[in-house]
């Protein structure tokens, strides 16, 4: 109840109420309780007057009530008319008569009767022969009444005066109290509103806003310790705006470094392209020429070297493309059953050469569909993963799995599976498999050689062509890739 009451309203008029309302409830119950007192004290007061004014002329009376004086009883009681007074009357008891007598001035209307007895008062009797005196001691009889009737028009009056008077007195405390509790609560509020305003523009950025100190005590301590803040806030700010402009400088050269890194690859892989061809060209015509057992062996490894290093210098060409974004995928139709004839041929030769199993197999189903991709990019794949299963398998063997599923729209789902026995990555490792110029484990690279572009290549190709790649590997047993595209 009191949370609803409070959200509908500011800060101030939270302090005011909150300030106000005790106040209020205790003034309120003390005003009551106060008037109510008074005029109950007011209403005793004129009682009493009556009761003293009665008792006052039954005891004047006594003597000519038993003396039978009527005249006398008469001036009794017109002295003892009051303002207040509407009527008096005195009853005789001894001989029943009834002097009453009304004032000139009062209303018999809304009136009060208040009665007081007449006592006779005990006789000394004093005897002439012996000369001693005797008093007689019965209880005291009575020989009348008085009868006063008192107006209520003066009681009355004086209560109103006594609301009208305690009303305002009141009135004028309660709007003290209202101008009290406003000016606190507004010497409260205000500060904590401009906290709120600056908090604001600090949150918007404006970090060289400041509050303006002008209180004491708590609430001067919390300014200060706010423009402290603003104050370590802004500097941290700027610190950090230099260091972001660093960075975006320091950005902008190693970009400029790595666009100079990567022309420079892509013209040197283009400049070591053409002397390498021709290389392994005029390798392969000395080859056909008569040599000996020896120099054919030569010729072969100078064969291999030359072949491994325009593969390692066709995958830089390669990456520098991708990295540039001049990659193009070149699609034409082509037998889905074709992707893996002559490719792995001499992958098998280097399998048998290590002592290890080399199997690889398309799906039936292959057989006579023609898939619509570009076929260079998916056996560039196939052989990458290829060779590095080949080239980390020791023992046990490689075995290379292409299946299909149709889809609609005259669609096919290709996927590939290369799975080895070799030396497994660690888990650690499988979130940077990917990356280029690295492998799992660095001594592997200076072990096995390679430029580290084989799986960054596949990755990226795999991506340019909308194809997930899938790795699950174990260290010591083995890694398996699975490729699935759409086609």
């Amino acid at each position: 109840m009191l949370n609803k009451l409070f959200k509908k309203h500011t800060l101030f008029q939270q302090i005011l109420i909150a300030g106000i309302s005790p106040a209020l409830l205790v003034f309120s119950s003390l005003f009551t309780y106060s008037l109510i007192t008074r005029l109950n004290d007011v209403a005793i007061s004129q009682r009493e007057i009556a009761t003293r004014i009665a008792e006052n002329i039954a005891a004047s009376s006594e003597l000519a009530i038993i003396s039978g004086n009527d005249a006398q009883l008469f001036d009794i009681i017109r002295s003892a008319l009051a303002k207040d007074i509407t009527a008096i009357t005195v009853t005789n008891a001894l001989s029943g008569k009834k002097t009453y007598v009304k004032s000139s001035h009062q209303s018999s209307e809304s009136v009060e009767l208040l009665s007081v007895p007449i006592f006779q008062s005990n006789i000394e009797i004093s005897d002439a022969i012996t000369g001693n005196a005797s008093t007689n001691f019965d209880s005291p009889k009575i020989i009348g009444t008085v009868t006063i009737e008192q107006s209520k028009v003066q009681l009355a009056r004086l209560q109103r005066k006594i609301i009208l008077v305690s009303s305002f007195i009141g009135a004028i405390s309660i709007f003290l109290c209202i101008i009290l509790a406003w000016v606190v609560s507004r010497r409260l509020s205000k500060p904590l509103a401009e906290i709120n305003i600056f908090t604001k523009n600090i949150a918007a950025g404006r970090l060289g806003s400041r509050l303006n100190v002008e209180k004491q005590g708590e609430l001067g301590e919390l300014q200060n310790h706010i423009n402290e803040m603003a104050k370590s806030i802004e500097a941290q700010q700027r610190e950090l705006t230099n260091r972001l402009v660093q960075l975006e400088l320091a950005k902008t050269e190693a970009d400029a470094a790595n666009n100079a890194k990567s022309l420079f690859l892509a013209t040197m892989t283009h400049e070591l392209r053409t002397p390498m061809n021709g290389a392994l060209g005029m390798l392969q015509l000395l080859s056909t020429t008569q040599l000996n057992q020896e120099q054919s062996n030569y010729i072969e490894i100078a064969k291999s070297s030359s072949e491994h290093l325009l593969n390692i210098v066709n995958n830089i060409l390669d990456f520098s493309k991708i990295e540039k974004g001049d990659l193009k995928l070149e699609k034409r139709l082509f037998p889905a059953a074709s992707l893996l004839d002559s490719l792995l041929t001499p992958l098998a030769y280097d399998a048998k050469s290590k002592g290890i199993s080399f199997n690889y197999s398309v799906a039936p189903e292959l057989n006579t569909i023609n898939i619509y991709a570009d076929d260079t990019r998916i056996r560039q794949i196939i052989l990458n993963l290829a060779s590095n299963a080949v080239k980390f398998t020791h023992d046990g063997g490689v075995t290379i799995t292409l299946c299909g599923e149709k889809l609609e729209h005259q669609q096919q789902r290709l996927t590939l599976l290369v799975a080895d026995t070799g030396i497994g990555i660690a888990p650690s490792n499988h979130e940077i498999i990917f990356d280029s110029f690295r492998q799992a484990d660095g001594s592997n690279q200076r072990r096995y050689g390679g430029s580290g572009l084989g799986l960054a290549i596949v990755k990226r190709l795999c991506k340019a062509m909308d194809a997930d790649i899938e790795m699950i590997s174990t260290p010591g047993e083995g890694t398996q890739f699975k490729v699935n595209w759409v086609c």
